[in-house]
């Protein structure tokens, strides 16, 4: 497979920065996460004046802890899906570059939780925003993923492709500020950029040889898997709410989780940024998963 063997090329040397990342630079030179207005949830909305100093910078502080989280969270997902693809694939190449995309999915995850041990403010994972709390909804995930492995590849590459421009959102704002959490998401970045394209390759590559029944079964669970996903973004950011504003009762508090969820849909330039991405990107896929790619970027 050609788009196996130019990934192979491209990636040779991938590993190494992380090693170089969670041995040398978050123990020697690691840098804490500098309160940020602009990446801060309601950032530019009516009532930004009614938050008080404190609570901006928890809701700064939670929602960076959450992209760290939810970024972990899919590549968990991904490397345990990844068993059952790895037995059918029968190209030699393809199978390489396989593997070596699961050992970069690895060192991500590692990295990402060495980071939040290492920033003081997120005392994690003690007080996790999602992974060490919604147990139930990790366990559908579990449950769809061991039924349709695949079911990772749409919410997948939406995740790779938000991270790319929610880094490129990091370096913009920090500028020659440095910190460990910028450090991290650019290193990310220079993997996911490889990502995406993979994905849509090898679901291709597979996609062409399923029946009817087959297409629809991934359909099915795929449409699952996003559902979950919108479940853990809004108790997410309910955990957030909770320690952020705990005076709101749980009416005003669900109010305000939804008009969060808004902002990070409608108005978060990332997320904004990766919608159009895709949407453009899957408007060229002719086969079936056309519907499908609209319902992930969403």
């Amino acid at each position: 497979m050609d788009y196996a063997a130019s990934y192979l090329k491209r990636q040779e040397h991938s590993l190494d920065k992380w090693y170089v990342f969670m041995n040398e630079n978050l123990r020697q030179n690691f840098q804490e996460l500098t309160y940020e207005e602009g990446l801060t949830p309601f950032f530019g909305a009516e009532d930004w004046n009614d938050w008080t100093p404190d609570q901006r910078k928890k809701l700064f502080q939670r929602f960076c802890q959450f992209n760290a989280e939810a970024l972990m969270a899919f590549e968990q997902c991904f490397m345990y899906a990844s068993v059952q693809p790895a037995t059918l694939i029968q190209d030699e190449t393809e199978r390489k570059a396989f593997f070596h995309f699961v050992r970069e999915e690895f060192l991500h995850t590692k990295a990402f939780r060495c980071y939040l041990r290492a920033e003081k403010a997120f005392n994690f994972p003690q007080d996790s925003v999602f992974i060490h709390r919604c147990h139930r909804l990790k366990n559908n995930f579990a449950w769809i993923l061991k039924r349709e492995p695949f079911a990772i590849i749409i919410p997948g590459a939406k995740s790779e492709a938000y991270s790319l421009f929610y880094s490129k959102l990091l370096e913009r704002v920090y500028k020659t500020k440095t910190n460990s959490f910028t450090e991290l998401n650019t290193l990310h970045s220079k993997d996911e950029v490889f990502h995406v394209q993979f994905d849509y390759n090898f679901v291709d590559s597979l996609v062409k040889n399923w029946s009817l029944w087959r297409q629809w079964r991934f359909i099915f669970y795929s449409f699952l898997m996003i559902l979950n996903i919108q479940f853990i973004v809004i108790l997410g950011f309910m955990n957030i709410l909770k320690e952020v504003a705990p005076e709101k009762g749980f009416f005003k508090r669900t109010y305000t989780m939804m008009r969060f969820f808004r902002w990070t849909l409608w108005h978060f330039v990332p997320y904004q940024q990766t919608r159009t991405n895709l949407q453009a990107t899957y408007k060229q896929r002719k086969h079936f998963m056309y519907l499908l790619f609209r319902l992930g970027s969403l």
